[in-house]
């Protein structure tokens, strides 16, 4: 029984677009590259905290998924925080910060940003930024 043109055709097209939909889903499914961030050694590093993270740019939106630990290193009654400065889309600033109180305390956070990100540690009491380093650009 011979296969007809519009059979071969139909089957040829069919395989084409599985073969599309597969290549979409490898490309949707593959994994982003997170780009890591750290303060040590930096202008925005202070003694008895510790900041670090990823982040991952969705450039066609100017916006950025930052993960952000800071870990409070150090048994001196400060608390750690970090501090993170980004652009808003009219051209203005939101500070974000995560903190972590009592030596050995982690915490984590992932945060959408939009514009350049700059991070700076800081040591607090009850609450306020009692020493911090100087603002360090990550994006």
């Amino acid at each position: 029984m011979p296969v007809t043109t519009a059979l071969k055709t139909s089957v040829t097209l069919a395989a084409a677009a599985l073969f599309t939909v597969g290549l979409l889903a490898q490309t949707a499914g593959a994994a982003v590259a997170e780009n890591p961030w750290t303060a040590a050694g930096t202008v925005a590093d202070v003694a008895g905290v510790q900041a670090t993270g990823t982040w991952i740019a969705a450039a066609e939106i100017r916006t950025y998924s930052v993960g952000v630990t800071v870990k409070d290193t150090a048994d001196d009654g400060y608390g750690a925080r970090v501090n993170l400065r980004s652009e808003t889309a009219d051209g203005g600033e939101v500070l974000t910060s995560v903190s972590a109180s009592g030596k050995g305390v982690v915490t984590k956070d992932r945060l959408t940003l939009f514009g350049r990100v700059t991070v700076q540690e800081c040591l607090t009491a009850q609450g306020v930024d009692v020493v911090c380093g100087e603002p360090f650009r990550i994006i």
